[in-house]
Order: structure tokens, then sequence, then C-alpha cells
């Protein structure tokens, strides 16, 4: 069930963190993003890996909501944001690579 719930976090977080990580200053200063859906299929996939031991999982776990709750808060300079949204990717994929389904 986590790899389901991971999955539909990545399909939905990669393509706009993809943007910000790659665009200029002009386009990571006027990218919103959709952190309040993300936080929710993050709590979805926290719940699905309660339990879990794995350092690299416990880490991602707790480091991408402040990572996501950055990202989504206004005054961001568009540097700490392509660096915020390139470590949520990061993130995305230790904890995809970390999974129990891996």
């Amino acid at each position: 069930m986590a790899d389901g719930l991971l999955e539909q976090l990545i399909a939905s977080a990669g393509p706009p963190l993809r943007f910000l990580r790659d665009g200029d200053a002009t386009q990571r200063a006027r990218t919103r993003v959709p952190v309040r859906v993300w936080h929710e299929r993050l709590g979805g996939v926290r719940a699905a890996l309660e339990g879990v031991t794995e350092s690299t999982t416990i880490t991602a776990l707790a480091r991408l909501p402040v990572v996501f709750e950055r990202l989504g808060a206004s005054g961001v300079p568009p540097d700490e944001r392509g660096a915020l949204a390139a470590e949520a990717l990061d993130l995305l994929e230790a904890l995809r690579a970390s999974s129990p389904a891996a």
C-alpha cells in the first residue's frame, strides 16, 4: 500500500519540483506549489510506513514536511526555492529506494 501512495506523491510533486529546480529565478519566484496536497499525501505514506525503522526512511519522512512548508512560504528567495526543490526530489527518491516495496 505504501508504494502506491508514495508513487502518487512522487507523480504529484515531481514535475513542479523539477520545474522549480531547473527554472530560472523569475520562474522560481512566480511558481506556486500545492504543498497542502503534498502534505496530505505524505501523511498517507507516513501512516502506511508506521513502524519502519530504516534510517533513510525516517529521515526523509521527517525532513519532507519541513521542505514542503518552506517551499510554500511567501518571500523565499528564488535560489533557495531551487535548492529546496532539489532537496525534496532527492528525499522522495531516497524514500522510494528505501521503501519496503522497493
